[in-house]
């Protein structure tokens, strides 16, 4: 009989069998990895701590008058004096020299042809212009006459120049008359949305919101058992409404109390203000522990009561908790409205508003164990490719294939693994480390003295990638990785490392 079709039928049970025994042992490791990966971020922002970044410097066109009249002329300066003043209203930003600005554009000519032989800036152009007047922001745009409806079309775009990329695009159309000035007005007010989620998603990106303490302080009005736990959800709710709108770290007082261990005493101290209303006492309490800002959230009668306190400001709202979701969402809103100062926009770096990480590399790897131990040196090709889809869920797939050199009785053998799993990409400038952990599947086909054997065992591994971004989009990185393959009898565990090149979209 072929004794590699005794060796594939010993090993298609052995693989039974070892999958069985080793299933739980995989899913404690997959769990452990979760756990491990957290921890690893936490530890990693506080390290990589960025120092606060420079404030973004914005460049505002002239507004491309496609109208083919001079009547309209005016809009041309409006438009960005009124993106400015909104602005003004929300950011801390640097606004460009005028002259600086228009001097940039005069040299670079619109290329993108519109109907009619018309033209207005492309993306290529924004760059270039933001390369010469030095933006890190570029808002600029066009506006045609639609002589049919009697309307003006403004349209502008938004470009952030780190990344190269469009981060925004408004389009309006205004009647002419009198309502063009309250429209260029919604214009720009619509803008500056546009920026402030833009603003919002980095600052959510940086360690410094992230650590901005923000608490939640029930009142204790409940009587019964149930009164409670509807207020404690409620607590809840708020909680992550508030996490998606503005960026922070947001605690209720409970998780507050056993985070900061907070003695038994303090707890009904601070519990007592915030049930006779006694604010300043509460803040004065809170600054004790750093927190700056806090929300006083009482749940009774079936409404929801919100008194906002900060260092400078106090606002108050209240909804039925029986109220939609967009009900409540408003009024979050507001309440977040009168808090809030002056958002810093910052220079962005290009390359936190990319998610896709892709590693291509070459390397080597060695194997230690029973069956490592008789294996040869393994050199070949890697792809590691990951998603961001949150700050801490990113998944990845580790595609790997190797050449074994000749080792005492190998001649050669070809290696094949496969993993998934989650990883962890934390940036600091243009530097990266990204710790990731993972199951899957093992192959390997030997050429030895004695015949051919394929094997097919799962496994488990994981390793670290440093990188260096050479660009937004492109870098260079080390990687280093462990895999341990389950068996029995003669387990193994392949140690290796590779450079590789880092392509971000």
């Amino acid at each position: 009989m072929d004794p590699r079709r005794n060796f594939t039928n010993f090993f298609l049970g052995s693989l039974s069998k070892s999958l069985r025994n080793s299933w739980c042992r995989l899913n404690r490791l997959f769990f452990f990895a979760l756990l491990l990966i957290n921890l690893l971020g936490e530890t990693s922002q506080r390290i990589f701590a960025q120092e606060p970044s420079e404030l973004a410097r914005v460049g505002i066109l002239r507004f491309i008058n496609n109208t083919q009249s001079e009547n309209f002329g005016w809009v041309e300066q409006s438009l960005p004096d009124a993106i400015d003043l909104s602005m003004r209203a929300r950011f801390e930003y640097v606004r460009l020299n005028h002259e600086q600005v228009q001097k940039a554009k005069d040299s670079v000519p619109p290329t993108e042809v519109i109907e009619g032989g018309l033209h207005r800036f492309s993306q290529n152009d924004a760059a270039r212009i933001a390369q010469l007047s030095s933006a890190d922001i570029l808002i600029y745009g066009d506006f045609i006459a639609d002589e049919a409806n009697s309307e003006i079309v403004l349209r502008s775009v938004i470009f952030n120049a780190a990344s190269g990329r469009v981060i925004g695009r408004v389009e309006n159309r205004t009647p002419m008359n009198t309502r063009i000035f309250r429209n260029i007005d919604q214009m720009a007010a619509e803008i500056v949305s546009e920026i402030y989620r833009y603003a919002l998603q980095e600052n959510q990106n940086s360690a410094r919101a992230k650590d901005n303490l923000k608490l939640l302080v029930l009142v204790p009005s409940y009587k019964t058992a149930k009164e409670e736990r509807q207020a404690k959800e409620e607590l809840e709710v708020l909680k992550r409404e508030l996490s998606a709108r503005t960026p922070g770290r947001y605690l209720t007082i409970f998780e507050f109390f056993n985070e900061y261990r907070v003695t038994l005493q303090e707890q009904t101290a601070s519990l007592t203000y915030a049930k006779n209303r006694q604010k300043i006492r509460l803040q004065l309490w809170l600054e004790g522990y750093g927190v700056r800002d806090a929300m006083i959230v009482l749940v009774s009668e079936n409404k929801v009561n919100i008194t906002a306190i900060g260092t400078k400001k106090t606002a108050q709202v209240s909804y039925a908790i029986s109220a939609s979701p967009e009900e409540k969402a408003k009024q979050m809103e507001e309440v977040q409205e009168k808090m809030r100062g002056k958002m810093e926009l910052v220079k962005s770096d290009g390359i936190s508003d990319r998610r896709l990480t892709v590693l291509v590399g070459f390397g080597a790897s060695r194997g230690i164990l029973t069956a490592g131990n008789h294996l040869g040196l393994f050199t070949g090709a890697n792809v590691h490719a990951s998603y961001k889809l949150t700050r801490f869920w990113e998944p990845f797939v580790h595609i790997e294939g190797g050449y074994g050199l000749p080792f005492e009785n190998v001649s050669y053998a070809f290696s094949g693994s496969i993993l998934s799993g989650l990883s962890l990409t934390t940036f600091w400038g243009r530097f990266a480390v990204s710790p990731y952990l993972g199951t899957g599947l093992y192959a390997i086909q030997i050429h030895a003295k004695a015949g051919v054997f394929n094997v097919l065992l799962s496994s488990v591994g994981g390793g670290f990638s440093l990188f260096f971004m050479v660009t937004p989009a492109w870098g260079i990185a080390l990687d280093g990785r462990t895999q341990y393959i389950f068996d029995l009898e003669t387990p193994a565990l392949f140690m290796g490392g590779s450079l590789a090149t880092v392509l971000r979209f």
